[in-house]
């Protein structure tokens, strides 16, 4: 199919594309209509590669501006486009929720978890128009993807698509992660695993075609090296090599606080890396607040570039023994996915996203990021407050 001449091809993929994306028809009701029409295409495979083409070449543009509405909220879909020109992102989301005045200081409790559930709703909005057959998802776990998962739910509910052949990875072991607000999203917990089975049930995946990393986010430190080696080859070797990277990773980002639950949760589960966190918090944060963010429970720098290099060394390799004791992907192989969606927002994710923001800003311009070991998204789901800091922010 390749070898036709670029003319045909360019002419096939815009109808491809066209009718897979606009007309929402299948990979496979593609073939068979171009087929139909005489056209020589002989596989779905010819239908997947011109759309790619008419991707990657420019000869079409996906453009979501608008998911289905719902209360109050809505997007700003000129700011997110501003800030996709001036970062080098394929799409920003700016979520807009008439729901959150007043809210912080009467419940912030409440108003935290609205916040995630606007970031949900955009995400799930884009991950729909997204998602193709046989595409492999990565999730995490939090709030965030939880929010996601049930507003995905909803969308189902309202017109159901169908997907052939998807699969579904989980990204991070096993943590108690508690949805804040029960009022909002009923009891449960927010771990990778889960997050992954409710997408498998939300989308009708078989559970076959999920991998679960059915570990604890943190191995016990009593347990040698190389049997906790060969216990995470077996249950959770899709987190140590990818055959090939997921076509859509969907991930929240935290920053590490003093609010954080590892931080202030004393148990089996945090003991193995409670050294670390108790030396980062007594060492570095006070003297560089909102410096460490994490994503898959890997912890990495966005904190002031210019630090003095004594902090930062002690830093990185805080950070970096944490990050060896935690069940989860690494983020060089997170950064291969096709789709990198980062789900977040608040306040506290003010700095964090501007990192990520200027990393991104860095890599759109062929420059390598620079000290910078986080995953460069190619689409950020964000709150309107944190989008307006994020606009005034120099590239």
């Amino acid at each position: 199919m390749e070898r036709r001449p670029p003319e045909l091809l360019d002419r096939l993929a815009i109808r491809a594309a066209y009718l897979h994306h606009s007309d929402r028809k299948s990979v496979r009701e593609v073939t068979a209509e171009l087929q139909a029409a005489g056209e020589p295409v002989r596989k779905d495979d010819d239908i997947r590669m011109l759309i790619r083409r008419a991707l990657a070449s420019g000869l079409v543009k996906i453009e979501v501006t608008r998911t289905l509405s719902t209360g109050t909220l809505d997007l700003d879909v000129r700011l997110g486009r501003r800030l996709a020109e001036r970062f080098g992102m394929r799409n920003v989301y700016v979520v807009t929720d008439r729901a959150l005045a007043g809210l912080k200081d009467q419940d912030p409790l409440a108003y935290g978890d609205q916040i995630h559930l606007g970031l949900g709703w955009a995400a799930a909005g884009f991950l729909m128009s997204r998602i193709r057959d046989s595409d492999t998802i990565a999730v995490g776990g939090g709030r965030a993807l939880g929010f996601t998962v049930d507003a995905i739910k909803g969308l189902q509910t309202e017109s159901r698509q169908s997907f052939a052949d998807l699969s579904i990875l989980s990204l991070v072991g096993n943590n108690i992660i508690r949805k804040q607000d029960l009022r909002k999203l009923g009891d449960g917990n927010l771990t990778a695993d889960t997050v992954a089975f409710d997408l498998a049930a939300v989308l009708g995946v078989d559970f076959g075609q999920v991998r679960f990393v059915h570990l604890p986010l943190t191995l016990p430190d009593s347990l040698k090296k190389d049997v906790a080696g060969e216990v995470l080859k077996v249950l959770g070797g899709h987190l140590l090599n990818w055959q090939s990277p997921p076509d859509i990773a969907v991930f929240s980002m935290g920053t590490v606080n003093a609010h954080h639950y590892m931080v202030n949760q004393r148990g089996p589960e945090t003991e193995p890396v409670r050294g670390e966190l108790d030396t980062l918090m007594r060492e570095i944060l006070p003297q560089a607040p909102d410096s460490i963010a994490k994503i898959c429970y890997k912890l990495f720098w966005v904190g002031d570039r210019s630090s003095p290099s004594k902090l930062r060394k002690r830093a990185d390799a805080l950070m970096d023994a944490f990050n060896q004791k935690t069940v989860s992907a690494p983020l060089n192989l997170l950064n291969q996915a096709r789709e990198k969606v980062l789900v977040a927002g608040g306040s506290e994710m003010v700095n964090a996203i501007r990192a990520v923001a200027r990393a991104s800003a860095e890599a759109a311009s062929g420059q390598s990021p620079a000290d910078y070991d986080g995953v460069v998204p190619t689409c950020l789901v964000t709150d309107a407050a944190t989008a307006d800091a994020l606009d005034t922010t120099p590239t």
